[in-house]
């Protein structure tokens, strides 16, 4: 389930790429009876470093397999992203 797959990115996310914060937010949290094929895995992340983002994107692809993961860093993130995010994402711990 994408959920599942989303805990674990995150996991693999603070974990080996130092990120201090990991958000899921979008259709998973907020249309989860809208689950699909192709759903994907949208995160907002704090602290991930600019040169690590895309070895860490090509890490948490084969992990999120076979969702698609939208990884968006916190300090890049649109307001209107991040103020949503914030308020009604899924942190994971």
């Amino acid at each position: 389930m994408a959920i599942d797959r989303a805990r674990l990115v995150a996991k693999t996310l603070k974990e080996r790429y130092e990120a201090k914060e990991v958000i899921l937010f979008g259709s998973l949290i907020w249309r989860p009876d809208f689950l699909w094929r192709r759903t994907d895995i949208d995160l907002l992340v704090k602290g991930l470093k600019d040169e690590r983002y895309f070895e860490a994107l090509a890490d948490i692809s084969a992990i999120s397999h076979p969702f698609h993961v939208d990884l968006i860093p916190f300090e890049k993130a649109w307001p209107s992203v991040k103020e949503r995010a914030l308020r009604e994402g899924l942190r994971f711990e």
